[in-house]
């Protein structure tokens, strides 16, 4: 039986799932990256995957902040207070699939 693949290619799915390689999907943003391990805050993002090459879905890091500055008027989201408001939503890709992103 064969598992669905949710990313673009059966190569990045199990890079993914596996955790052995440093790439990283942020669902929130749907964000394709690269961290660098041995520096905990550096990411590069990727636009295009490395195995297929095919191009990744744009991101949507400023349609996340629009969205809560619109709807919620956070437009501080990782400040201390406001990310307390931030709805359990917009902490995965929720919002961006309810949203038809």
């Amino acid at each position: 039986m064969n598992k669905k693949v949710t990313h673009c290619c059966s190569t990045m799915e199990r890079a993914l799932n596996e955790n052995k390689m440093h790439i990283g999907y942020a669902s929130k943003y749907r964000e394709y990256y690269i961290d660098a391990r041995n520096e905990p805050v550096i990411i590069y993002q990727i636009y295009y995957c490395p195995w297929c090459n095919k191009q990744l879905p744009k991101d949507l890091r400023d349609e996340w902040f629009d969205a809560l500055e619109t709807e919620y008027h956070l437009d501080d989201p990782w400040s201390h207070e406001q990310e307390k408001l931030v709805p359990e939503e917009f902490k995965n890709e929720e919002w961006w699939v309810k949203r038809s992103l």
